[in-house]
């Protein structure tokens, strides 16, 4: 079975298979098209990202990661797996998240990633909490505004090009 792999072996494989179901959920999920070869390329385009796409694209991924890398995982009880899952999303996005920020938009600290191919920053489109309950929704939006103090510039587009290769858990 792939158990008997090592673990960093599954987990670099695991995160491989994420950030391909990511990209192609996320860009799949986009009003306009992207062309199939800017995809293999990686000049696709990083958009700002809302909270319902970067998050339902993410979990999904997780449980997937979930099965593939950690024996087990497949024999809890289907109710358990997303409070597993949820509880590592907030650690897993936030060290992910900071991490390719920095390779991909360098000094600019208030720029980070939402999804694989969604950016956000502290301007927060209008949009972003869009498919989410008010009440949660306006809690969110308080949180974020008191971290972020309105002090950010808007998003500016970038190229996945200026990205490192986030598909491998090796530095750039």
């Amino acid at each position: 079975t792939s158990f008997t792999r090592p673990l960093l072996d599954r987990l670099k494989q695991g995160y491989r298979s994420m950030c391909d179901t990511r990209l192609t959920g996320e860009l799949n999920n986009r009003p306009s098209h992207t062309h199939p070869m800017d995809v293999i390329e990686g000049t696709y385009e990083i958009i700002p990202g809302t909270f319902r796409a970067a998050n339902r694209i993410l979990l999904t991924s997780l449980l997937q990661f979930g099965s593939t890398v950690f024996e087990g995982f497949d024999g809890l009880l289907r109710d358990d797996k997303p409070h597993f899952v949820t509880n590592f999303f907030r650690r897993f996005r936030a060290f992910e998240a900071g991490y390719r920020a920095e390779k991909a938009f360098g000094q600019h600290t208030d720029k980070t990633f939402t999804g694989f191919t969604l950016s956000f920053d502290g301007s927060m489109p209008s949009n972003f909490f869009d498919g989410i309950p008010v009440s949660d929704a306006k809690e969110a939006k308080r949180i974020m505004e008191d971290k972020f103090n309105g002090d950010f510039a808007p998003v500016e587009s970038i190229c996945a090009t200026q990205i490192c290769d986030t598909r491998s858990l090796l530095p750039c």
